[in-house]
């Protein structure tokens, strides 16, 4: 999975591989940067993810669907909307309250996204969800069977 930086890799998105790289690094087997206009991140890590938009109408409220398929094994999926633009904070907690992935970590325009994360690497168990955008929060229970 590819991630790209306009901020100096204060946050990621995914993206496409671009144009006008003039460094290319890999860290190891699942780790590379690459550095032109923008960053470029390529990583395999169990807490990679692919967040799209997947509805072009600007939503009325903000919302955090439950993840599916719950439970799941390695792979699960959920949606968010925001109504206005926003600074989103989307992570993964363990029961202990331990942050164990964070997956957005930006400003994001008013929209619906889609979220895939992938917890290869993650003991099965009881996991929490969070949104934080503006003044919106809330949490969702997932369980990871292994």
């Amino acid at each position: 999975m590819t991630f790209e930086s306009t901020d100096g890799g204060d946050s990621w998105h995914s993206a496409g591989f671009g144009f006008f790289v003039n460094r290319l690094r890999f860290l190891s087997d699942t780790l590379g940067y690459a550095v032109g206009q923008t960053v470029y991140k390529y990583s395999t890590d169990s807490t990679a993810t692919d967040v799209r938009e997947v509805v072009e109408e600007i939503p009325g409220r903000f919302y955090l669907s439950q993840n599916y398929p719950n439970p799941f094994n390695p792979t699960t999926t959920w949606r968010f909307t925001i109504s206005s633009s926003s600074f989103v904070s989307i992570k993964v907690f363990d029961l202990l309250g331990r942050d164990v992935a964070t997956l957005v970590q930006e400003e994001r325009e008013a929209g619906t996204y889609e979220v895939r994360f992938n917890a290869t690497n993650l003991a099965g168990g009881t996991y929490i969800y969070r949104i934080m955008a503006g003044e919106f929060v809330q949490s969702r229970r997932m369980i990871l069977l292994r």
